[in-house]
């Protein structure tokens, strides 16, 4: 019945999530990167990014918001997904049962300094301000019982191997109990057609 079908949407989407990890973990020992760079639309994204990941969302009944204006930005679409994706995987992961789960998407754009800010909020666990340092070091899993104890430890090192691909800056902010943000700074640059960079 249906409800086999949207259990079986999420087991898909859940390995997907997976998959994608060994396939950009396989391609980090490559000394170059071809990444093909265009402008993109920042909220228009992240509602393809929800829209991948919409089984395990309604999976945990989350509900998710969209603020600011959207914004053309020039980066990899693919490498963009994939942060967004390793994203809402975590904020899944990290949800506090018997409340309501939320994730938002939320831009601000600052024309004179160039650059444009992604935050991505939940109001998941959150992390102790003792594993918020190592949280995108590679294999860090925190302590036992605590906020990443249930992770591989790879997603947020990705993440932010992917970040500095596409010259995004990161940071997270979190408060145990709260929730998490994870915000991404982009620099808004224009070309007039899509272009081929290699990245180092």
């Amino acid at each position: 019945g249906s409800e086999m079908c949207i259990r079986d949407r999420y087991v898909r989407d859940h390995v997907r999530q997976n998959v994608e990890q060994i396939l950009y973990f396989s391609r980090l020992g490559a000394a170059h990167k071809d990444c093909y760079f265009e402008p993109i639309l920042i909220l228009e994204t992240c509602r393809e990014a929800v829209e991948d990941n919409l089984s395990l969302l309604e999976e945990a009944q989350f509900s998710v918001t969209y603020s600011g204006n959207d914004c053309n930005v020039i980066s990899n679409k693919k490498g963009f997904m994939f942060i967004l994706g390793q994203i809402i995987s975590n904020s899944v992961k990290y949800a506090v049962k018997d409340t309501a789960p939320a994730i938002q998407f939320s831009v601000t754009d600052n024309p004179e300094s160039g650059q444009i800010t992604l935050s991505v909020s939940d109001n998941g666990t959150g992390i102790p301000a003792s594993d918020l340092p190592f949280v995108f070091d590679k294999g860090f899993t925190g302590d036992a019982g605590s906020f990443l104890s249930r992770s591989t430890g790879m997603g947020l090192y990705l993440v932010q191997k992917m970040a500095k691909d596409l010259a995004i800056d990161l940071q997270i902010t979190s408060q145990l109990s709260c929730g998490t943000t994870i915000i991404l700074m982009l620099s808004l640059i224009h070309i007039s057609e899509p272009t081929r960079l290699r990245c180092i």
